[in-house]
């Protein structure tokens, strides 16, 4: 049986080089390890999805300002309502991440744990430092016993030079102060809110609770631990490179050689069972990158 490093295409599979048995012992470690570490990354991974989906939709819905600041009635209600959605979904699971993540490290290790500790206090770290943190733990709340948190689009566009074709557009989602006053459950979160504007663009405490989510996420995995991930994935990248000189999805196949008539008698379809192909856990390197990425600029105060 042969190791074999190649790409999948059109064309079937075509090969790059073999593997000598370490280097395919490291790729079988460094894939199922990964798999694993994704495995239980996946509320966290929920939480990102809904968080770039909502700041997407809002790109493009900016990009339709700029190509038309007079986009009204209907098409607005659409697109607010569509806000709203991608609102709840966010802060559900941001929610539903930190009471798993709770109970897990509880059960796990126990209340007492350094473990549940180290996350218990960055909760509370983030909770006494972010307002925003504080604001949309909160809000979550009133959008589940009260009412939507979004209340209306507002648009504007500002010359920023004497070319009436060069202008500046903003887009802010809007929630209203005084509806939000008029909830009972803030705590002293209300006496906050009643600092803010009357018209509260919600954008700027998205991004806010979206760092501040990523940095509880970094108390779930040791530094170690994370260190030797990115060590794998470094090795899984160099691979992949090497399989680029051919067009393709790279992959790793065994290549079973020498086969006997009396088994190729027994095999219907020979050709097609003689390889068996690994692929490389392409979804959980991109999540080691991403959570690499933001923990360079990530920190507690």
């Amino acid at each position: 049986m042969t190791k074999v490093l190649g790409v999948m295409s059109i064309k079937g599979i075509l090969e790059v080089r073999p593997l000598d048995d370490i280097e395919y012992q490291k790729f079988v470690i460094a894939r199922t390890k990964l798999f694993e570490f994704s495995k239980k990354q996946e509320l966290f991974r929920l939480v990102d999805a809904n968080y770039m989906e909502y700041k997407n939709v809002l790109n493009q819905y900016f990009k339709i300002h700029c190509e038309n600041s007079d986009i009204h009635g209907t098409y607005v209600e659409k697109m607010v309502f569509n806000i709203n959605r991608l609102v709840l979904n966010f802060l559900s699971a941001v929610r539903t991440f930190l009471d798993h993540a709770e109970t897990n490290l509880k059960r796990k290790y126990g209340e007492n744990s350094n473990n549940f500790q180290i996350f218990d206090k960055a909760c509370s770290s983030c909770f006494d430092h972010y307002f925003s943190y504080r604001f949309l733990y909160k809000l979550r709340n009133y959008s589940q016993h009260v009412g939507m948190p979004i209340i209306g689009l507002e648009t504007s566009s500002e010359m920023v030079s004497i070319n009436p074709l060069e202008a500046d557009h903003m887009l802010r989602t809007i929630t209203l102060k005084n509806d939000l006053l008029k909830y009972d459950k803030w705590g002293k979160v209300k006496d906050e809110i009643f600092f803010l504007p009357d018209r509260i663009d919600i954008n700027p405490y998205i991004d806010e609770m979206m760092h501040c989510i990523d940095t509880i996420n970094t108390t779930l995995y040791g530094k170690e631990e994370f260190i030797e991930l990115l060590q794998y994935t470094a090795f899984l990248d160099k691979l992949i490179k090497e399989a680029k000189s051919k067009d393709g999805i790279p992959c790793i196949f065994l290549k079973i050689e020498n086969i006997t008539d009396t088994e190729k008698s027994s095999l219907l379809f020979s050709e097609r069972l003689r390889l068996t192909v690994d692929q490389f856990p392409f979804n959980a390197m991109e999540l080691i990158d991403l959570l690499n990425l933001r923990s360079q600029g990530n920190s507690l105060n």
